[in-house]
């Protein structure tokens, strides 16, 4: 009972405001929500890009760090890099005159093999 006491207690308040209030409510109501709702999700976005900022300020140092230790990497490498160059073209060479040599070697058996017929 007391449910339903309270339920027409609000239906009794509700029946006597007039029909131009209640619209009026509405009407604010319906303005006033999309306006606040635009206001706050742009602070969270103004929040966010100043969190984006402050990041970003952060990854910048953080790079001028790490810039010297790449520029150290990279140095590092180049030399490996041309240490192995070198000893490839060493090796490259060793080859040559083994092949010149077997070169040699085969016309030597050519010419014996000529003189033979």
């Amino acid at each position: 009972m007391t449910v339903l006491a309270s339920s027409t207690r609000f239906c009794w308040w509700f029946t006597k405001i007039k029909l131009s209030r209640i619209i009026l409510l509405l009407l604010l109501i319906l303005v006033m929500a999309p306006l606040f709702a635009h206001y706050f999700l742009s602070e969270v976005e103004r929040n966010s890009s100043a969190e984006a900022q402050k990041s970003k300020i952060k990854l910048d140092s953080m790079d001028d760090f790490t810039s010297q230790y790449k520029i150290l990497d990279i140095k590092k490498r180049i030399n490996d890099m041309m240490r192995i160059k070198g000893s490839v073209s060493q090796e490259l060479r060793d080859l040559e005159s083994k092949r010149l040599d077997m070169m040699i070697e085969i016309n030597s058996y050519v010419s014996k093999i000529d003189q033979i017929k």
